[in-house]
């Protein structure tokens, strides 16, 4: 029927729209915009405490937020490959 047709047809628009490449691409973005968020604030609490705590865990946050969007350009090269 007409009906079962249109419900397959999204069943497989949401299939492609949630894909683990997809997914994976959202997971990590998040990650990174998170990581960075979380650097700036320990920076600011840092500065309002000057507890040296803040600013190892801002400085980390840093760094693997960084590493993060370095493995993000990786894994769309390689998608760039797959296709």
């Amino acid at each position: 029927s007409a009906e079962g047709r249109g419900a397959a047809e999204r069943l497989q628009k949401i299939e492609v729209f949630m894909s683990l490449k997809v997914f994976h691409i959202i997971f990590i973005t998040s990650s990174i915009i998170l990581d960075f968020a979380f650097g700036v604030l320990t920076f600011q609490n840092y500065i309002a405490n000057s507890n040296p705590a803040y600013l190892i865990m801002g400085f980390l946050s840093l760094v693997f937020g960084a590493a993060l969007m370095i493995y993000g350009i990786w894994f769309l090269r390689e998608l760039k490959k797959l296709k």
